[in-house]
């Protein structure tokens, strides 16, 4: 009789510890999927607020506890000014929790998912983007704490859109980018890390910019790339030249292949092969012939 007791009270004792186990994971869950994302949105929105005076809107947030994977969905950010400046469709980004205890933040993966930016450049030639800064000056770092290395296996940035309104000129200029796509592996902060990236964008006044290469970002930034430039319409330039003469380009394309480089040694070089083929100017106003190539 002693000894059935004794085991009655063994199950009893497991059926708790497991009871207890399934309580401490459903809470785990409630917490990671509910209320972190909910904090996370209270805290980024009072928080861009507080310190650049602007105003930040998110649809959603998504995060899964046990695979550490984030999705933030319809991203809205306003200029202090109240413009609208970026929109972003969808982040991703898969957690590697373990490399935190090594002083690092590693993503397995990160995807931006169409982010449009809204750019404009006012009359005096100041850009929107320069002037997000923070309302109250930042405290320097009174010691040296510990750097945190960043790296990410897989960064995508698919069907990013840039608009650029350029009021230096009379009428302003609409410039743009469409399809702007960058595709990275191996991202690392870790000092002299290369990565090799690949970058193609759509110009909306016609043609295409692709590039190949390396980078790097840490100490000083060191960039290798192949640049290929195709069916580039010099119409691109047109809103800064009407400003200067009545003209039109009424065709015209540009070509390039070459190397673009900057490192420490050289601010910037570039070299290749150009070409600038079927060039007509036009007069704005009667269409009479100016030029051709």
């Amino acid at each position: 009789m002693k000894a059935s007791t004794n085991d009655t009270q063994t199950t009893w004792r497991r059926y708790r510890v497991a009871a207890a186990f399934l309580a401490a994971v459903i809470v785990y869950a409630l917490v990671g999927s509910l209320l972190l994302p909910w904090l996370a949105d209270r805290i980024a929105v009072d928080k861009v607020r507080e310190s650049l005076g602007a105003e930040l809107r998110i649809g959603n947030i998504d995060f899964n506890p046990f695979t550490f994977a984030v999705l933030i969905e319809n991203i809205e950010f306003d200029h202090p000014s109240g413009d609208r400046f970026a929109i972003i469709e969808a982040v991703q980004a898969n957690f590697e929790p373990t490399a935190m205890f090594g002083g690092a933040l590693r993503l397995a993966e990160a995807r931006i998912t169409r982010p449009e930016i809204f750019l404009q450049r006012d009359a005096q030639g100041v850009i929107n983007a320069t002037t997000i800064r923070p309302l109250q000056p930042t405290e320097e770092p009174t010691g040296e704490g510990p750097e945190w290395q960043v790296g990410i296996d897989s960064l995508q940035v698919e069907s990013m859109s840039v608009r650029l309104i350029d009021s230096t000129v009379n009428p302003a200029a609409h410039l743009g980018l469409d399809d702007f796509s960058i595709s990275a592996q191996q991202v690392s902060t870790a000092p002299d890390s290369a990565f090799p990236v690949d970058v193609s964008m759509r110009l909306i006044t016609g043609g295409t910019i692709s590039a190949q290469g390396e980078i790097t970002l840490l100490p000083q930034p060191d960039i290798e790339l192949a640049v290929k430039l195709d069916d580039v319409s010099p119409e691109l330039a047109h809103g800064h030249l009407q400003s200067l003469a009545d003209v039109t380009f009424d065709s015209g394309s540009i070509h390039f292949s070459g190397q673009v480089s900057t490192n420490p040694d050289e601010l910037f070089a570039l070299e290749g092969d150009a070409s600038l083929d079927d060039l007509l100017l036009t007069e704005t106003e009667g269409g009479a012939r100016l030029g051709s190539w």
